[in-house]
């Protein structure tokens, strides 16, 4: 398993963004942070102003239009190419997959593929997504290493798993061993 490196927004960063992306050109932005791309920096910008998807669209052009694809950028020419999509999500090079609807031709989630390898069988899936899936039980989308996944019958299951995890946070909260920082307006341990 590759080591992927998933650089955190700065607070410098985030200002950059917030007082710049209106008004400055792709280029300017790409000097003002170069270790971002510019898919990168569009998707910042996106959260940053709150916009949904559409509005984005309408201010801001059409790149944005079939999900982002974050190029890994420390890999080889000889590796695979991995993306790392909108959502957070790691996608690998597969030959035999070819998904031109969404934009994301040859590529698929690598959790998805993963289960599918080790169950030898597709998912039961519709086009919607409805129907089977996989659950990274720690909650980080990029460990996708197989003690990590596990399959879900159906979106009810998979809510009652994150449900589950929801309750037992509010109990370590009520007992103590989770504290809430009213100044910072954060969780910690």
């Amino acid at each position: 398993m590759k080591n992927i490196i998933v650089m955190n927004w700065t607070k410098e960063e985030d200002a950059i963004v917030k007082n710049n992306y209106e008004s400055l050109s792709k280029k300017e932005l790409m000097n003002l942070l170069p270790n971002r791309s510019w898919n990168a920096i569009q998707m910042r910008g996106r959260r940053i102003f709150n916009l949904d998807r559409s509005e984005f669209k309408k201010r801001y052009g059409n790149s944005y239009a079939k999900g982002i694809k974050h190029e890994y950028k420390q890999r080889s020419k000889k590796e695979n190419c991995h993306y790392i999509s909108n959502r957070g999500y790691k996608y690998i090079k597969v030959k035999e997959f070819q998904d031109t609807i969404n934009g994301w031709e040859g590529y698929r989630p690598e959790h998805i593929y993963l289960m599918e390898q080790q169950l030898v069988r597709k998912l039961n899936r519709s086009k919607f997504g409805k129907g089977e899936g996989v659950h990274h039980i720690d909650g980080d989308k990029l460990n996708n290493s197989l003690d990590n996944l596990i399959l879900y019958k159906d979106e009810k299951e998979h809510r009652d798993f994150h449900n589950q995890l929801q309750k037992i946070s509010f109990t370590l909260v009520k007992i103590g061993l989770i504290k809430f920082n009213k100044k910072n307006k954060s969780y910690y341990l």
